[in-house]
């Protein structure tokens, strides 16, 4: 996965998320591929440990709602005791997230974080 990203798609996947210090509250950010291998990451995340654990949420998820007939998931919002996680499943497989210490401004983090998938997935289909 890592290798097919351009070098020019990867400056611009560390870019975005630095750009992530803009979501209020940011805690972290990533994007992991769908076997949870961190690609990149920014602020307080703890890379490969947090891109598996992304990557287990929606595999064990897909599964759960396979259950009751429902499709694999796109997106999530989890919230922790001390954080509030966005989760997106990018067109290309590959898994974004943010991180937030805001927990009740839900819907701040989840504008910024749909922005920010989108952005993504336009840029990922092209450079990618």
């Amino acid at each position: 996965m890592i290798g097919q990203f351009s070098r020019t798609a990867m400056v611009f996947i560390e870019k975005t998320l630095r750009e992530c210090e803009q979501c209020i509250g940011f805690s972290g950010a990533a994007l992991s591929s769908p076997d949870g291998l961190v690609l990149a990451m920014h602020g307080q995340i703890s890379g490969d440990e947090a891109a598996a654990c992304a990557s287990s949420l929606f595999v064990e998820s897909e599964t759960a709602l396979s259950y009751i007939g429902e499709s694999e998931p796109r997106m999530m919002l989890l919230w922790t005791a001390n954080k509030l996680l966005a989760l997106h499943l990018l067109k290309n497989g590959s898994i974004f997230f943010v991180t937030s210490t805001e927990k009740n401004n839900f819907n701040a983090v989840l504008k910024f974080s749909l922005e920010t998938s989108k952005k993504l997935d336009n840029a990922l289909s092209i450079m990618g």
